[in-house]
């Protein structure tokens, strides 16, 4: 009767061990996924604030930068040199 206990005690900690590895197994890979949305996003962003300052210093008029990068008058008008290195 112990050894049977033993034995069922062991395939339980076996089963609760595989479902905590495949858990964390998943977050990892949800969190990597999450990560490069994120990263994606960063860069989109940098690049319209790019290209709003680069529209900005050659005259372009505000609607047709606002229109072509999705920034408001306000996020072109803060731009900095910084903002689009």
């Amino acid at each position: 009767m112990l050894t049977e206990q033993f034995n069922l005690d062991d395939a339980l900690w076996a089963f609760r061990t595989d479902g905590e590895e495949e858990g964390i197994e998943k977050g990892i890979e949800k969190g990597i996924e999450q990560g490069i949305e994120k990263g994606i996003q960063i860069g989109e962003a940098k690049h319209a604030r790019k290209v709003a300052s680069m529209l900005r210093d050659y005259g372009v008029d505000m609607e047709i930068i606002i229109n072509t990068t999705g920034l408001t008058e306000y996020e072109i008008n803060q731009l900095t040199s910084e903002d689009t290195a």
